[in-house]
Formats: structure tokens, C-alpha cells, sequence
């Protein structure tokens, strides 16, 4: 409320003093007079004013000072839009503010000759690793591995009275518009960077910030440039000042918010869940019927119609083979396949898969003379294999042998002798 003193000074001139002297004498002219008024106004008031003061708590302080809690950055601070310092009195109306501090922002109502003094919480983060699935391990097929997600680096939270930062990233030199890389920041592929170069970005306060040299100082400038976007803030490990309020991590997908309250020292405990989730697993089991008297002419195998994914060999062995218990990930795109003796067999993913396999081994060709010692002699032959009137396998020379699914299959051996060349066939049931 404005009040105003008003005071008047009367002045008596000469010829208003003679009329009233006059008067006095003769009542006969009571119109005769005269008169002036000089009127001097002396204002005053009462401004309605309020301040605030922003602050951090008394065991934290800025880059470069000495204390408990020493930040990782000096906050950027504006009230109403308008840069104040940390420690300083800002004059405001009584009513609403914005305060926004390091790129997130916080209302605040003040009222007539209020003095408030708000203290900064302040959070470092601590990311801790969740403990990760074991990976099975598998024969063939796609490989899978699992880790944990990266520590954020930002969080988010309100943007109301938040000025709109820089989103440029720089190089070379610094903050200068010839030396542009992204705008915004994040559309350039760090991992590009040269080592040679130090790159920059300017912060809401319009600072000029060096994140450092090559590929980490490029992450780093990238970082600190995106913070500077309204409503998103840097997490580190160092202890950041945050407005009050509520700030959210995404990590993964998910989110995780720390809750912080004025005068606030805390830790932003973050826990880093596996990245991805593991595939179901599904059997083979490769039973050995018959044991095995030659080397392998060519191997069974297992292989994936995907790109990429492994194939697995049967091994060598002699004798009898103990069973193979496989394993595989489960995965619908791919289509995992068994093939032995010139025959293919499909494997589900649905179920457990159980193959039984047989065994052909054929030795080189044992020729007898037909003259009068009846000697013998040995020679080098070869054999196919055929299946439902299809050669399915061969031609593999002779002292070798093949796994082969159970059916009836036509065999086919050829070797030349001194007659010339000759064939056998037969039929043969697994």
C-alpha cells in the first residue's frame, strides 16, 4: 500500500491583508479579495518484494574448492529464465518462479517480504551390476551371451522454466561455429571420431564445455550436449546438484527415479538388469547302434538354414560311440537340420529330439585268383548308397564307412580286377 502526505502552506499577499483590513472597517465591500495556494506532495511507499537465494549444502561445493562433497560440474542456475548465482540474492515478485537447475526444472512460490533460501540437493550414482542368468552351454546353432546394461548417463524430469540449451557439438575448436559435427548433437557416430581432434558443446549457460580428445571426448561432448536440452540432467559419479523433484534413469527400457527433497545428499542407486533374455534350449540325443570298424568317408552333421549360426560334426570315433546329448537354442526363424548318410532328417525345437544311427562300413575288395595257388589280392573300390531309387551317398572309395538313418537302401560296389571292371549290387535294411 502506497500512502501520500499532503501538506498546504497558505500565503497572505499585501492586497488580500488591506481588503480584509478594509473590511474590518467597512462591511459595505465584502467581493474585494485575492488569494494563491502552493500545494507540496511528499510520496513514499512499501515495495512488496520477496528473494531467494539457491545454495548447496554446507559439506558440498563446486570444482576446484575443498570439501566432503565435491561436484562434478558447477550448476547451471536460472530463475524465471534468467542465469543467477549460486550463493547470490535474487530479488522476484511474490508469487510464482521457475527454477530451473542443471537443465531440469522446479516451481516455487514466494510471498511479500519473503526471504527464502533454497538448499540444492545433491546425488551421486552408483550403478550396481544384477546378477546375470547362466548361459548354457549349446552344440550348435545360434550363440547367445548375456550382459548387463550400460550406467545412464542422463536423467529426465521436468522441463517447466528450463531455457532452451545448445544441442551443438563441435570440434577442433572450441564452441566455433566453422567446426560444426552435429546439430543435433545426436546424430553423429561418435565412434568415428578423430583421435586428433577435442571436441565441445555449450551448455544451457552458454558455456563452452570440452568433453576431451578423440573417441571418449566425443561421447563425452555429446553427453553433456543432450543434458543441456531442457528437462534432461547429467548423472556421474561424482555428487551433481538436482532441482527438488523427481528425476528418472532408463536403463534397458525400464525406468528407476531417486525422489529428492531440498537440502537432499544421496545416491542415485541404479541397478544394471541383463540386456537381454535367454532362449529356451531344446535336446538331441544321437544314439550309436552299431560300432564303427573304418574311418568316416564324410561325417554326419548338423546345420542351421540361418547365416551365421554354427554347424556341428559328428566325431570320429572307433567302436561302439557313447550317445551325444546336444543342445541348441530355440529359435522359430531357424531351421535346424541332421544329415547322415546322404539322408536328411529335420530336428523340433519343440521337443527332444532322439536318433538312432546305424552303421555301414565297407572294406577295400579281397579278390581271389582263380589259378592254381588260388591267392588273394586286395583292391581299392568304390560304393554308393542309394535311398527310395535316389543315390543319396557316394561315390566313396573302399576301407571307409558312414552313419546312416534306419530304411532300406540299395547298395552299389564297383572295383576292377583282372577281368576288367566289375559291380555288385544289394539291398540293405537298417
Amino acid at each position: 500500500m502506497r500512502s501520500f502526505i499532503v501538506s498546504r502552506t497558505v500565503i497572505l499577499g499585501a492586497a488580500f491583508a488591506a481588503a480584509t483590513t478594509a473590511a474590518a472597517c467597512s462591511a459595505g465591500h465584502p467581493d474585494v479579495s485575492s488569494s494563491a495556494q502552493n500545494i507540496v506532495i511528499n510520496p513514499g511507499g512499501t515495495e512488496n518484494e520477496s528473494d531467494v537465494t539457491i545454495q548447496l549444502p554446507t559439506d558440498a561445493c563446486v570444482p576446484g574448492a575443498s570439501c566432503a562433497k565435491v561436484l562434478g560440474a558447477t550448476p547451471s542456475l536460472y530463475v524465471d529464465g534468467v542465469a543467477v548465482s549460486l550463493g547470490g540474492t535474487t530479488r522476484i515478485k511474490p508469487g510464482s518462479h521457475n527454477v530451473a537447475v542443471n537443465g531440469i526444472g522446479w516451481p516455487l512460490t514466494t510471498t511479500a517480504g519473503e526471504h527464502t533460501t533454497v538448499t540444492l540437493p545433491v546425488a551421486d550414482t552408483v550403478c550396481t551390476d544384477a546378477t546375470l542368468p547362466n548361459v548354457p552351454v549349446t552344440n550348435f546353432g545360434g550363440a547367445f551371451s548375456v550382459a548387463n546394461a550400460p550406467c545412464p548417463t542422463v536423467a529426465t524430469g521436468s522441463a517447466v522454466g528450463v531455457p532452451s540449451g545448445s544441442s551443438v557439438l563441435y570440434y577442433y575448436a572450441a564452441c566455433n561455429a566453422s567446426y560444426v559435427v552435429g546439430n543435433p548433437a545426436s546424430s553423429y557416430n561418435c565412434a568415428g571420431a578423430y583421435a586428433g581432434y577435442n571436441y565441445y558443446y555449450e551448455n544451457a549457460a552458454g558455456t563452452c564445455v570440452s568433453g576431451g580428445a578423440g573417441v571418449a571426448g566425443c561421447t563425452a561432448a555429446q553427453q553433456g550436449a543432450e543434458v543441456s536440452s531442457p528437462g534432461n540432467t547429467a548423472l556421474t559419479s561424482a555428487y551433481e546438484a538436482y532441482a527438488p523433484g523427481t528425476i528418472t534413469a532408463t536403463v534397458n527400457g525400464s525406468t528407476q527415479t531417486l525422489t529428492l527433497n531440498p537440502g537432499d545428499e544421496t545416491t542415485f542407486n541404479i541397478s544394471l538388469p541383463a540386456t537381454s533374455t535367454l532362449p529356451a534350449t531344446f535336446a538331441t540325443t544321437l544314439t550309436f547302434l552299431d560300432p564303427r570298424a573304418n574311418p568316416d568317408a564324410t561325417a554326419g552333421t548338423i546345420t542351421s538354414s540361418c547365416a551365421g549360426d554354427r554347424s556341428y560334426t559328428i566325431p570320429a570315433a572307433t567302436g561302439t560311440p557313447a550317445p551325444l546329448a546336444l543342445t541348441a537354442f530355440v529359435n522359430s526363424a531357424c531351421t535346424y537340420t541332421l544329415t547322415v548318410g546322404g539322408r536328411t532328417q529335420a530336428l523340433t525345437q519343440t521337443a527332444a529330439n532322439a536318433i538312432s544311427l546305424h552303421r555301414l562300413d565297407v572294406d577295400n575288395v579281397t579278390v581271389t585268383r582263380q589259378d592254381l595257388d588260388g591267392g588273394t589280392y586286395t583292391v581299392v573300390g568304390t560304393y554308393t548308397l542309394n535311398y527310395g531309387g535316389v543315390q543319396v551317398a557316394g561315390p566313396y572309395n573302399t576301407g571307409t564307412g558312414i552313419d546312416v538313418l534306419p530304411g532300406t537302401y540299395e547298395f552299389s560296389l564297383t572295383y576292377t580286377d583282372f577281368d576288367g571292371p566289375q559291380t555288385q549290387t544289394q539291398t540293405l535294411t537298417f
